[in-house]
């Protein structure tokens, strides 16, 4: 895991998201695992899958949708580890209209 090139990016829509860059080409990048940041009620940080409702993993970033793309720092990188290992991270509960 020591050889992954994870970066943030943030998007033309505002959205920063981190992910695991595999690929460029031309005009997109191929990104594994992306997830979200999002702000909580506290003034932390904390993710949540891009595509929560979707198992895929690999996707095409477009690069007209990306403003820029840093790598991330230590600490973030080992916790982004940890939220994409989590298999329950991934798992969203879905409520009926009845309850």
């Amino acid at each position: 895991m020591d050889n992954l090139n994870i970066r943030q990016f943030k998007l033309l829509n505002g959205d920063d998201i981190i992910a695991v860059l595999s690929t460029k080409n031309d005009d997109n990048y191929i990104i594994e695992r992306p997830v979200i940041i999002t702000p909580n009620l506290l003034g932390n940080l904390s993710f949540t899958h891009w595509f929560p409702l979707s198992g895929q993993k690999v996707f095409k970033l477009y690069k007209n949708r990306c403003v820029q793309h840093v790598p991330v720092k230590d600490y973030v990188e080992d916790a982004y580890i940890k939220y994409v290992l989590n298999e329950k991270s991934g798992q969203v509960k879905i409520q009926s209209i009845q309850e």
